[in-house]
């Protein structure tokens, strides 16, 4: 009988061990969201407790790093979405730049004072080294003067003392003016080449005309510098005896200062936007 509960004792202390020695050599197996964190091989001489503990933390570790991850890729993303709109944002400014330097409007007048030239001012010509610039006054009208109620305004060329412009015979010099500019060269083409707007009514601002073709597409554009009430006013140029003067065309002629007053001179050009092209072209 004695045996018998010797062997029953000593058969229930294997069984205790085994099982104390299947707890320390079995560790909790890792959770899912450490399927794809890096995980160091655990330490299998620890305490079930401190086991237990170190695996939540590596656990909490590895979502932290997964949605780090995440978050990277996301930014990733958005940065190359803003790369590809700024491209396209970019290839949207040539395009509008592209237009801008061959629309009309690059020829425009820009309000200037004396002793002062804007940049990209249009160069009509140079006389003797000397730069000659084509600027834009209002003839001011006395009062009581057939049509002083109407609005006048001429081309004529830029001096020291203001803007030389000529009406009925005379010059004047006047202030405030104004400058044309233009990042474009221009063309300056005979009489014939410009299509007759005499018959177009003007409406404020004007910078320039632009004529038709035959096919109905645009061909050039004569530059407009100014108006009077029933018609435009382009801008011309004479040569006389090697010296450039800067008028306005009137009936045909182009009309310029001279020696204080006003000549009209047969043989001039007109100030286009490019040179025309087809028949019409010199």
């Amino acid at each position: 009988m004695k045996n018998k509960k010797l062997w029953l004792i000593t058969g229930l202390g294997l069984m205790a061990a085994q099982v104390a020695h299947a707890i320390v050599i079995i560790p909790p197996g890792p959770p899912a969201a450490m399927s794809n964190c890096d995980i160091s091989q655990q330490n299998t001489s620890s305490p079930p407790a401190i086991l237990n503990n170190k695996a939540q933390l590596q656990s909490q570790l590895c979502i932290l790093q997964n949605t780090a991850k995440m978050q990277e890729q996301s930014i990733q993303n958005i940065q190359q979405s803003l790369n590809n709109t700024q491209s396209q944002i970019q290839a949207i400014q040539q395009k509008i730049a592209a237009i801008r330097n061959t629309e009309p409007s690059s020829f425009k007048w820009v309000s200037a004072s004396i002793g002062t030239i804007p940049d990209h001012a249009f160069v009509a010509a140079e006389n003797s080294g000397n730069k000659l610039y084509i600027c834009q006054a209002n003839y001011k009208m006395n009062p009581g003067d057939l049509g002083a109620a109407n609005t006048y305004i001429y081309p004529g060329m830029l001096t020291s003392q203001g803007c030389m412009i000529t009406f009925a015979g005379r010059s004047f010099v006047e202030t405030p003016f104004k400058i044309l500019i233009s990042k474009e060269g221009g063309y300056w083409g005979n009489s014939s080449e410009v299509n007759d707007a005499s018959n177009a009514s003007p409406s404020l601002p004007i910078v320039s005309f632009q004529e038709t073709a035959a096919n109905g597409q645009a061909s050039t554009q004569a530059i407009i510098g100014g108006y009077e009430p029933d018609h435009y006013i382009y801008v011309c140029r004479v040569n006389i005896n090697n010296t450039y003067y800067v008028g306005k065309v009137v009936s045909g002629n182009c009309n310029v200062a001279l020696q204080g007053k006003e000549a009209s001179w047969p043989d001039y050009q007109v100030l286009l936007t490019s040179q025309p092209t087809g028949d019409s072209s010199s």
